[in-house]
C-alpha cells in the first residue's frame, strides 16, 4: 500500500503525456538523484550494516533505471540539459527536523514518500501510454518504486519505532498534499 494521502491531479496525466521528452529528462534526473541519495543515506549512516547494504543495493539499482532512461533518451532523440529545480522536493525538505535522530527519520519518510508519488504517477503512465516498450518500461519501474517505498518506510520503523515513523509519516503525506493539490501539474515525475 502507498502512503500518500491524495491522488495525483486529474490533469497531471494529459500535462506529462503532451511532453514526453520533458518527462524523461526529468525521469532520468530523477533517478540519478535517487541514486545519490541511497549512497549519500549509507555513508550517513553506516551503524547498521543492513542498511548500507540495502542503500548500496538501491544506489546500484536506481543507476540502472537511469542507463535505462538515458538510452530511451537516446534512441528518441532527446537531448540532455541541466535539471530543472525540484520545487516538490524541495518543498518536501521543508519539514526535516535538525536533530539527528529526528533528521534521519524525516528524510527516510520524504524518501518513502517521493518513491510512492513516483510509483503511482509511473503507475499511471504504464496504463495509459500508446507506446508499448514505454508502457512496459513504466510497469517494470512502478514495481521497482512500490518496492523502495517499502524499504525507506521498513527502515524508518526499524530506526525510531513504528508508532513513532507512523505518525510523522502522516504529517508528512498531509504537508506532500498540499504541494500536489495546489501546484499547476507540469510534464514532471512529480511536478
Amino acid at each position: 500500500m502507498l502512503h500518500l494521502l491524495t491522488p495525483s491531479r486529474i490533469d497531471w496525466l494529459p500535462v506529462a503525456l503532451a511532453d514526453l521528452s520533458t518527462l524523461l529528462l526529468d525521469h532520468a534526473h530523477c533517478e540519478m538523484k535517487a541514486a545519490a541519495s541511497a549512497r549519500s543515506f549509507a555513508a550517513r549512516y553506516p551503524e547498521s550494516a543492513g542498511f548500507v547494504a540495502d542503500m548500496q543495493a538501491l544506489e546500484a539499482e536506481e543507476q540502472g533505471h537511469y542507463d535505462a532512461v538515458r538510452a530511451i533518451m537516446d534512441e528518441r532523440g532527446i537531448a540532455w540539459r541541466p535539471a530543472d529545480k525540484d520545487a516538490y522536493v524541495v518543498h518536501l525538505l521543508k519539514e526535516v527536523r535538525s536533530v539527528p535522530a529526528l533528521r534521519r527519520l524525516d528524510r527516510l519518510l520524504i524518501a518513502a514518500i517521493i518513491e510512492a508519488r513516483s510509483c503511482e504517477r509511473l503507475g499511471m503512465l504504464s496504463e495509459t501510454l500508446e507506446d508499448a516498450e514505454l508502457r512496459r518500461f513504466y510497469r517494470e519501474l512502478f514495481e521497482a518504486e512500490a518496492r523502495h517505498h517499502g524499504l525507506f518506510l521498513e527502515w524508518a520503523r526499524h530506526f525510531a519505532g513504528r508508532a513513532e515513523a507512523d505518525a510523522r509519516l502522516a504529517h508528512l503525506v498531509g504537508h506532500e498534499a498540499v504541494f500536489i493539490v495546489n501546484r499547476s501539474p507540469t510534464a514532471h515525475v512529480h511536478g
